[in-house]
């Protein structure tokens, strides 16, 4: 009688567990790079799984350019990147993240950069989800 009790119990957990998991699912996991700008919200419907050979560029809110973990100054941007260029292939994709707060003029001058440099594949990276999810995480529609 105990031994079913204690399949019984562990029927019981299974079935809690599982009910913890539908209403708190776990986080994505998410290669960190650098730190993550609170990005736009898009209707877009490409999705590009950030791959070991994509550069990631992210301008943050004190608009601070990193290239992976690595801060750029914004002078030395074009140079950095041409540098990266020549050692390694400009076929890859570049990921540039921007915090929503940063003026499109210096998204701008960071793809301008990136494609002077020679790298071709470029993408911003926005916010994919609802709308409403992106007016609770402070999103800007």
């Amino acid at each position: 009688m105990e031994r079913y009790l204690n399949l019984f119990s562990l029927a019981l957990l299974g079935v809690v567990f599982t009910m913890f998991l539908a209403v708190f699912p776990p986080a994505p996991i998410v290669c960190d790079f650098g730190p993550r700008p609170n990005i736009p919200w898009s209707p877009a419907s490409v999705v590009l799984s950030p791959a070991e050979t994509d550069l990631e560029i992210s301008v943050t809110s004190d608009r601070r350019i990193f290239i992976g973990p690595n801060i750029v100054p914004p002078h030395a941007l074009r140079s950095e990147l041409m540098t990266l260029a020549r050692r390694t292939s400009t076929d890859r994709n570049v990921l540039v993240s921007a915090d929503r707060s940063v003026p499109y003029s210096v998204v701008q001058d960071v793809l301008a950069a990136a494609n002077a440099s020679g790298f071709q594949r470029l993408a911003l990276v926005t916010f994919r989800g609802s709308r409403l999810e992106a007016l609770q995480k402070g999103g800007v529609i």
